[in-house]
């Protein structure tokens, strides 16, 4: 494929501590990458490989998710809550001016060893793990409330956690509400129909510091519907637990939850349009070391293969 032999750019952004800059990352340097972002389970995940940073650069984003707080020195209090764990962002592109946000999370882990003539920096993230982990929230509500207005509600309990698209999923009124506990299983129970089988179920799910809340058959169009065939699938599209997934060259171009379509001769059947469910990107980008940098694409349809378009705002 002749997009393979392009030079793609990348950088990393790290917000390290409270009054000390932004540490930007870029190539020439060379990075490994694997990242997983999904719609349906666990919180998205990355872990980026960088080589041969300065020393003072890793010593600023040496970080273990178990300290208690993000100091320069011994006793040094961090300022803010967020600095437990590290804003984190991950971009690429074919231009160093236009690159594309790939993976945004927080730094669960971040340390450094030697490997040959290389000092490798390994940096793990989980996308929203701060907000998840630390949003607990307990409310009593004696008097009726719309499941739409809890979920209103346990919107502003959310940390470090911006509101993105949400669905005018169906609501119920309920004659009481009581909860004491972690917001965001709350908040993904509610999305699901709440345990009413008459409700439509929809994910919840956080993309790049965002919860989205979609219905199941809803899928964003803000870049229209990319069409992918022989000439940008590697291989051909394979069935895999209920889903279609395929390989293509890396890009960052696609989102969570954006409709597609599929058209080829292979398996003529599967033709049509998909909502992305998955995406996972990894290689190596830098002058240093090459490596085959590719987009896996999880993509699912409701039973009557109906989508409806919707725009995310962003």
């Amino acid at each position: 494929m002749q997009q393979q032999a392009l030079h793609r750019h990348w950088q990393a952004l790290i917000t390290a501590r409270v009054g000390v800059p932004p540490i930007l990352v870029n190539d020439p340097l060379t990075v490994e990458f694997n990242y997983r972002k999904n719609i349906t389970g666990q919180l998205n995940q990355g872990s980026f490989r960088i080589y041969n940073l300065n020393q003072e650069t890793r010593r600023q984003i040496e970080f273990d998710r178990f300290q208690t707080q993000n100091a320069s020195s011994v006793g040094e209090q961090a300022t803010l809550p967020n600095q437990l764990y590290l804003p984190f962002s991950f971009s690429e592109g074919l231009a160093p001016s236009a690159l594309t946000l790939a993976f945004e999370g927080n730094i669960q882990k971040a340390y450094s060893t030697k490997q040959g003539v290389d000092i490798i920096t390994q940096i793990d993230c989980v996308d929203g793990m701060y907000g998840v982990n630390n949003s607990f929230d307990k409310v009593v509500v004696d008097s009726p409330i719309t499941t739409t207005e809890v979920l209103t509600m346990l919107f502003g309990s959310m940390k470090n956690l911006q509101k993105g698209f949400v669905s005018d999923l169906p609501s119920v009124e309920l004659p009481f509400f009581s909860f004491n506990g972690r917001v965001f299983d709350k908040m993904r129970q509610l999305a699901n129909g709440g345990g009413n089988s008459s409700l439509t179920c929809g994910d919840c799910f956080i993309d790049n510091g965002k919860i989205n809340i979609l219905a199941t058959n809803e899928a964003f169009i803000d870049n229209g519907v990319l069409v992918f065939n022989a000439d940008s699938i590697i291989g051909s599209p394979r069935a895999t637990g209920g889903y279609i997934e395929f390989d293509i060259v890396l890009t960052s171009e696609l989102q969570l939850a954006q409709i597609i379509e599929l058209q080829t001769s292979i398996n003529s059947f599967i033709n049509g349009q998909y909502k992305v469910v998955g995406l996972s990107g990894q290689g190596t980008l830098g002058d240093s070391k090459v490596g085959q940098n590719i987009t896996t694409v999880q993509v699912f349809r409701p039973i009557d293969g109906n989508l409806v378009p919707v725009y995310s705002g962003t």
